[in-house]
């Protein structure tokens, strides 16, 4: 599972969109509050000898000029809007961590059910050639039986029938065996050969008894759900940025400069 999270396309995707998102979150943040900006200028200037005012009367033809300033802005967020734009960005980074949770999880029960379908296919193939040995002593006490004239040659042939039919299963378990190692491959980003062997082991019991707290809010923690839950809130928190904007703004400016 560690190996299928870390090369698995899908989820490196879904980890870029949460950084999109927190990224995208803090930047609505920061354009709240007080904003400060400043500038900062020096230049050179030469002044022409036959100006409006010639240079000699001056006496200097060149000379430097420096420019400082600063602004300050701070809006009044009295109708909620600067902190409806925050929540929205935020459910929307929510809603991304809750997806990229749900992608996670589907490559897990990916790769545990082809691993666990592999484990079954062989606890069936261990069946499927009982059933063949079984069916092979079958088909020998038949064709004993009909040597000795005790039965006519009826059940050698249908002894053959039913051994050609356990035998075409085991074929089609074989087959299945076959395809999962690759499934899980595929899953894993790797080939077959770097897979490796997979070792055989015993199902697992599974537990069928349902859980002392089966109740909605259980249901409620799966990650689609979450994300859904938390997409709505976000267009929510919009539709209250869309009202706030049509009552007026209120902000300070002021500005202070050097020349």
């Amino acid at each position: 599972m560690q190996q299928a999270q870390s090369g698995s396309t899908s989820l490196q995707l879904a980890r870029s969109r949460v950084a999109a998102a927190e990224q995208a979150a803090r930047v609505t943040a920061a354009s709240n509050g007080v904003h400060i900006n400043g500038s900062a200028q020096l230049s050179r200037h030469r002044l022409s000898e036959h100006g409006l005012i010639p240079a000699r009367f001056l006496g200097f033809t060149w000379y430097s000029q420096a420019d400082l300033g600063a602004q300050l802005i701070y809006s009044f967020d009295w109708w909620g809007k600067h902190r409806a734009s925050v929540d929205a960005a935020i459910g929307q980074t929510n809603a991304a961590r809750a997806s990229a949770s749900a992608a996670t999880i589907a490559v897990q029960a990916a790769v545990a059910e082809t691993y666990i379908a592999w484990q079954a296919d062989q606890a069936r193939l261990v069946l499927a050639n009982k059933a063949v040995s079984a069916q092979k002593k079958l088909r020998s006490i038949a064709v004993a039986r009909a040597s000795a004239g005790v039965d006519p040659s009826d059940p050698v042939l249908q002894a053959d029938a039913a051994l050609a039919t356990v035998r075409q299963q085991r074929a089609q378990l074989d087959g299945m065996a076959a395809i999962h190692p690759a499934s899980l491959a595929a899953l894993l980003g790797t080939s077959p050969e770097a897979l490796g062997t997979l070792e055989i082991k015993p199902l697992p019991q599974p537990d069928t008894r349902l859980p002392d707290d089966a109740r909605i809010d259980l249901i409620a923690r799966r990650p689609d759900i979450a994300a859904s839950r938390w997409l709505v809130e976000s267009a929510l928190r919009k539709t209250d940025v869309a009202r706030a904007s049509f009552l007026p703004d209120l902000s300070l400016s002021a500005m202070a400069g050097l020349s």
